[in-house]
């Protein structure tokens, strides 16, 4: 397995002039704190980032909107236009005929068949998003694709035109969400005709944590300049945090203990086994919020409202969310053992509970582990099985109801891992190498 910090350069000429990069992510970018301070970045290093993402609402095409380090977002309507595919290869020729066909049978089986219906659709909003950003990024000298949804543009633009391309694998995307739960054939043929497909086409590859890069190098040919760039956070400063936003918004002083889960509201991050150690008779006076949006919202909003426990919060714009969650007790990250992905997973919230010098109760996963007990920094809170709600509550109980000074320790520790290694800015440094290494400039 590769140094996670070591990067490997593959000794290649350059494919294009000029600095400008087209990053390609198939959601509305708002709260995608790790595109965002990639681009963020690059654009503070001398690249032209333009990020093209998705319409929150396909009636409305969000238009180009310009960030304050300069980086460009465009969002691209999802509806149905005419095709205009740049090369006309058996693949993109294939898609379009596949999107013709999916569109007629969509509009029959949405009546009979809602939940397949629905699959069809998202995939019609990924073709016709992916045809729009390809058409719209035509003269950029790189093209960053993050996650296999993100390679779609690079299929269908033009591939004469010389370019560097940086494959930028999130997770491992064939374990991931619905594809998980898929037929074996179809897993088969997205892996060989898309995903095998675009990392073959990269130039460099670049992805999350050791695991996911080790994972993805026994299933495909990857290219060898790789990278592995840890979705890190930085610290408040010192001195600019004011009173929790967050206690405020739930109407708790500063004494009351608050377990905090923030990101994607499913099942499958463990929050029905948190709501069951919230039973625990140990934790009846401790308040449990949940931030974010998702599946699970409606459930916990309608819970919120007869236990005053639960609390349901909307998720935070990225550059408020370490003062946010700087005011719980202890942060909870319990995804279940129930595919791959997830037991190579180190979600976000890791990093920014690491940031926040929140002290973390995760599952114990192999890379996570790694990060929380680490022999030098750590401990930075504690891992346990995430299916046991009693182990679940044992943990929280430890952490905020235990020794005052064995609590005050960990947010000490977390205090030094934030400044001497995990934290964004190091990240950025590795990632500005890297593209210049990758680009010989």
């Amino acid at each position: 397995m590769s140094n996670p910090d070591a990067i490997v350069a593959a000794p290649v000429p350059i494919r294009g002039g000029g600095r400008s990069v087209a990053m390609f992510v198939f959601n509305d970018v708002t709260h995608d704190r790790r595109v965002l301070m990639e681009a963020d970045a690059l654009q503070g290093a001398g690249w032209s980032v333009t990020i093209h993402g998705v319409s929150a609402d396909a009636r409305e095409p969000g238009g180009v909107n310009v960030c304050p380090s300069g980086v460009r977002v465009v969002r691209h309507d999802t509806s149905m236009p005419m095709l205009r595919i740049h090369s006309a290869t058996l693949t993109t020729l294939a898609i379009s005929v596949l999107w013709v066909l999916l569109g007629a049978f969509g509009y029959i089986a949405r009546a009979a068949v809602p939940t397949f219906a629905r699959r069809i659709s998202s995939t019609q909003r990924l073709v016709a998003w992916a045809t729009r950003a390809a058409a719209a990024a035509t003269d950029d000298a790189v093209f960053h694709l993050h996650d296999l949804t993100g390679g779609l543009p690079l299929i269908l633009s033009n591939r004469s035109v010389h370019r560097r391309v940086v494959y930028d694998s999130h997770e491992i995307f064939m374990e991931s969400n619905a594809l998980a739960r898929s037929p074996r054939i179809l897993r088969w043929a997205v892996a060989n005709l898309f995903e095998r497909r675009v990392v073959a086409l990269a130039d460099a590859f670049v992805t999350v944590n050791p695991a996911v890069q080790t994972e993805l190098g026994r299933r495909y040919r990857l290219p060898e300049a790789q990278l592995v760039l840890y979705n890190c956070a930085d610290p408040v400063a010192p001195g600019t945090a004011t009173s929790s936003p967050l206690r405020t918004a739930i109407g708790v002083d500063d004494d009351a203990v608050v377990v905090l889960y923030h990101g994607g509201l499913s099942r499958v991050r463990g929050i029905p086994q948190v709501l069951a150690a919230s039973r625990d008779p140990r934790l009846a006076s401790v308040h449990f919020v949940f931030m974010g949006y998702g599946p699970m919202a409606d459930e916990l909003d309608a819970l919120g409202a007869t236990n005053s426990q639960i609390h349901r919060l909307p998720a935070v714009p990225p550059d408020e969310l370490i003062r946010w969650i700087s005011g719980a007790s202890v942060g909870v990250m319990l995804n279940q053992a129930e595919t791959l992905n997830e037991l190579c997973s180190t979600p976000n919230k890791l990093f920014e509970s690491i940031a926040a010098e929140l002290p973390i109760i995760s599952s114990d996963f192999p890379e996570r582990r790694r990060i929380i007990l680490d022999k030098e920094l750590g401990p930075l809170g504690a891992v346990c099985d995430p299916s046991n709600s009693s182990a679940i509550a044992q943990a929280i109980a430890d952490i905020t109801m235990g020794d005052v000074e064995v609590a005050l320790a960990i947010r000490r520790r977390l205090r030094k891992a934030a400044a001497t290694r995990w934290n964004w800015q190091s990240q950025a440094k590795k990632l500005i190498r890297f593209y210049q290494q990758v680009a010989q400039l």
